[in-house]
């Protein structure tokens, strides 16, 4: 009996935290399992999707904007050696913004079944806390969706739930 009471909690415990997203616009079409971590706020301050933490502050967020596209690819070797320009614009922004960079993350590109991903981040300290931001460019049969992340940098449980997320996202 016991075992059974262990097991339905288990089950209904996993259900709590799973949380399946159908994000649908004619720019183009994602779903992805977030998880009860976020709040989705649609068309908030001219962001199509619109994630934020039910944490207190700091929040972490996620933002996904699609655009619609025939024929469109990006070249994961150029993209690769521009990660100069992308440190560069980076360190500008944070100059203007009295941000702290502390980190840059590296370029990452994977091919999978139903879409390829380019990622880059930078992590950076801003007001005392330490974020880390990730975008997320992923090439879709019939769109292109731009996913951005901004996780305060010590939530490496989030971190990771996001990027296999992104990862196991289905582009519809």
């Amino acid at each position: 009996m016991r075992l059974f009471l262990l097991l339905i909690i288990l089950i209904s415990g996993t259900e709590l935290f799973a949380k399946k997203y159908e994000l649908k616009s004619p720019e183009g079409q994602l779903s992805i399992d977030l998880g009860n971590y976020w709040m989705y706020l649609e068309k908030s301050m001219g962001i199509p999707h619109l994630f934020a933490s039910k944490t207190s502050a700091p929040k972490d967020s996620v933002m996904v904007i699609p655009k619609k596209v025939d024929s469109f690819k990006l070249d994961a070797k150029s993209l690769a050696k521009s990660q100069k320009d992308y440190q560069n614009e980076k360190q500008n922004w944070a100059k203007s913004e009295e941000v702290k960079i502390q980190k840059f993350h590296d370029y990452e590109f994977k091919s999978l079944k139903d879409k390829s991903i380019h990622k880059i981040g930078t992590q950076y300290e801003f007001k005392g806390h330490s974020f880390t931001e990730f975008s997320y460019y992923l090439e879709c049969k019939k769109s292109f969706i731009l996913i951005k992340t901004t996780v305060v940098s010590d939530r490496t449980k989030i971190l990771n739930s996001l990027d296999k997320a992104i990862q196991k996202s289905i582009c519809l």
